[in-house]
């Protein structure tokens, strides 16, 4: 998935309606694909070596993020995609579900 779709599949996230932000953020950040020993594969964002901005990230479980990211962590908002077939959409902060969102099992 190329970043443009990234930013295209946020946008459509049926719970947060002002997006107006997503071109500006992408002029700022530098782009790139990081591949995890043991698996995992992020692509997005970049800033100062760490994960900011909009970004997908495929863990080696199965699971999937798409959304955005603060200084390595999920952070605003963003889908996650669980292994278990579950899917949380709505707000992340320190790397964990936070504030309002919709999940589904």
């Amino acid at each position: 998935m190329e970043l443009y779709d990234v930013y295209s599949l946020l946008k459509s996230l049926t719970c947060f309606p002002q997006r107006s932000y997503f071109q500006t953020l992408a002029v700022l950040l530098d782009d790139g694909i990081q591949y995890y020993e043991g698996g995992g594969r992020y692509e997005g964002g970049w800033r100062k070596d760490k994960r900011n901005g909009g970004g997908r990230m495929d863990y080696k479980d199965g699971s999937t993020y798409i959304g955005f990211w603060l200084d390595d962590g999920r952070s605003g908002i963003g889908k996650m995609w669980y292994a278990d077939g579950s899917t949380y959409e709505g707000y992340w902060q320190n790397d964990k579900r936070h504030g309002y969102g919709i999940l589904i099992t």
